[in-house]
């Protein structure tokens, strides 16, 4: 379904509020408290979205909207470490283009660096020379691993990284929300709470209906059983 106006989104909330116009509410804090619903929503399914291995970003209906790619860059000799784009929650893969030849999708490992790598990481591959390797660090950066002298990239290849991005905030005078429809439910009732928090009114209803409306979005894995 396509994103719904902002007009639309203030439009539900105040029916709730049962405020048509501005009175008590304005429509920048109703916005703001929708933005802020949206983001935790979203902070909330990807936090969901890890712990889920048997979900697909690609097939998945929300999370597919919020997956973009980097334009190609270049890595320098010598250099582990590049940074996640600026609006990334979680980054999905590393892809080298060189120039002319098939492209090579890096491998995902935990192991976050350290002198002993090899030791650490080429059992894995029985001793082979490896695909390269990619991690985040504990600061947040792509590290990548490729079987070099030094672990480093060894020539300037161009490469992009893929990830899912943010949430984009909106403002009044914008078009449209960036989140599509029937997942404006969780955000527009995060406002509502908010609203009536304003108000000095119990908003815990309209907070557990939106902690409804994100396990809907994405639900949670199914807790392990307990060892006897």
């Amino acid at each position: 379904m396509p994103n719904p106006s902002v007009a639309t989104i203030l439009a539900r909330i105040r029916s709730i509020l049962v405020e048509p116009t501005v009175a008590f509410w304005d429509d920048d804090e109703l916005v703001g408290w929708y933005n802020e619903g949206g983001a935790e929503q979203h902070r909330l399914v990807i936090d969901t979205a890890k712990q889920r291995p048997d979900v697909n970003p690609v097939e998945h209906h929300y999370l597919r909207a919020y997956l973009t790619e980097t334009a190609p860059a270049s890595l320098t000799v010598g250099q582990s470490d590049y940074p996640q784009p600026a609006d990334s929650c979680k980054v999905l893969g590393v892809t080298l283009k060189p120039t002319g030849e098939p492209e090579v999708e890096c491998q995902e490992t935990t192991f976050a660096g350290g002198a002993d790598w090899r030791s650490k990481l080429l059992p894995q591959f029985g001793g082979a020379s490896m695909r390269p390797l990619w991690s985040i660090t504990s600061g947040g950066k792509v590290r990548l691993y490729f079987d070099s002298a030094d672990a480093t990239p060894p020539v300037a290849l161009p490469y992009v990284i893929r990830y899912l991005r943010d949430v984009a905030p909106i403002a009044v005078g914008d078009p449209a929300v960036d989140v599509a429809d029937p997942y404006n439910v969780g955000p527009v009732r995060w406002a509502v709470g908010m609203a009536f928090q304003k108000q000095n009114t119990d908003a815990s209803p309209w907070f557990q209906q939106f902690g409804g409306a994100v396990r809907a979005v994405l639900p949670p894995p199914p807790p392990q059983p307990q060892a006897r």
